[in-house]
């Protein structure tokens, strides 16, 4: 479950208590979270169980369901 709830609220956590959303009241996430802020802060806080790293994967499928992994940090 800490994938799901836990961490993502953590991070939102520290995203609020380092000034980085400033916004107020009930929002979506896409409307107060600038989403690099927040990969950037899991890929320097968030461990990957077994020690297999950044525990974020990002994956397209083209419209031929071509699959592609997406590295953001490169």
């Amino acid at each position: 479950m800490g994938e799901g709830t836990g961490i993502p609220a953590a991070i939102g956590a520290i995203l609020m208590g380092t000034g980085k959303i400033t916004e107020k009241g009930v929002l979506p996430p896409e409307a107060c979270v600038n989403p690099m802020d927040l990969l950037e802060l899991a890929k320097t806080k968030v461990k990957a169980a077994a020690g297999r790293g950044f525990p974020i994967h990002i994956e397209h499928i083209d419209k031929d369901g071509k699959s592609q992994q997406v590295n953001l940090f490169s």
